[in-house]
């Protein structure tokens, strides 16, 4: 059994200790701060999901001000490759846009979880590629994709397109020549 007593007058100031200014130190993770740069999405992610667990995609949305909304989407069994059909075939498309009006989301980010190395795969770079071109003439943002593997977690954005889209291309080329 534990007692305690009520804190007499002088030990009352001492006790309730001014709260020191400042940002919170950086593995404190701060729901209500708008994530408004590539540091600060890279930030939260490595906060969220620092290695991989299991084969799956994360879906994290962002409101008007860049604020975080209060859920992780997981979506799992995804096909290895994301070429076209099998992918269209997920709804990946149709659930952002469902999203973007029923809970007035105005960006998303993807973070790809897999196991293994941090080197990019063709089926990495394919999967990356489209998750950053999915809303492009919908309306709909992505700020940005992440792989998350057993090293940690790499980022990718719009800069990086060319380079993912030139490896997924040669990734369903392959997948399609083993047919």
């Amino acid at each position: 059994m534990t007692t305690t007593t009520a804190p007499t007058p002088s030990t009352a100031s001492e006790s309730s200790a001014t709260p020191q200014a400042g940002p919170p130190p950086a593995d404190t993770l701060d729901s209500h701060v708008p994530l408004t740069s590539r540091a600060d999405l890279d930030q939260r992610v490595r906060q969220l999901l620092p290695c991989a667990a299991q084969r799956q995609l994360w879906l994290l949305l962002l409101d008007a001000d860049d604020v975080q909304m209060p859920v992780m989407i997981p979506i799992g069994d995804l096909p290895l490759h994301a070429d076209g059909p099998a992918v269209d075939g997920e709804g990946v498309l149709e659930t952002l846009t469902m999203m973007t009006r029923e809970f007035e989301v105005a960006s998303f980010v993807f973070v790809l979880e897999r196991s293994g190395s941090r080197s990019l795969t063709d089926d990495d770079a394919a999967w990356l590629s489209y998750l950053l071109e999915v809303g492009v003439g919908h309306g709909i943002r992505v700020r940005g994709v992440y792989l998350c593997h057993d090293d940690g977690v790499s980022g990718y954005d719009e800069g990086d397109l060319d380079e993912l889209s030139r490896r997924r291309h040669q990734a369903v080329s392959a997948s399609s020549a083993d047919m």
